[in-house]
């Protein structure tokens, strides 16, 4: 099972993590983490601006909802810079 990766930039944090099966499905538990560290830097996520992006090869993907401080993310299918 491979980890959560974070990238760090000024503004913006990005997370991934690589899931091969439903049983290591811990993505929602890392963003929980994501938001109690902002917390503590007494920052706040513009969910507005927070998106989900799953990038699959498989014909039934693994979907579960996931959330930032109890809102639902938007789901993205393309990313523009």
């Amino acid at each position: 099972m491979l980890g959560n990766t974070i990238a760090l930039y000024a503004d913006y944090r990005k997370s991934s993590r690589v899931i091969t099966c439903p049983s290591d499905y811990l993505f929602q538990s890392d963003l929980d983490n994501l938001q109690l560290w902002s917390q503590q830097d007494l920052m706040d996520f513009n969910i507005k601006k927070c998106k989900l992006m799953r990038i699959t090869k498989k014909r039934t993907p693994f979907c579960f909802d996931l959330q930032i401080d109890n809102r639902a993310l938007e789901e993205a299918f393309e990313f523009s810079a």
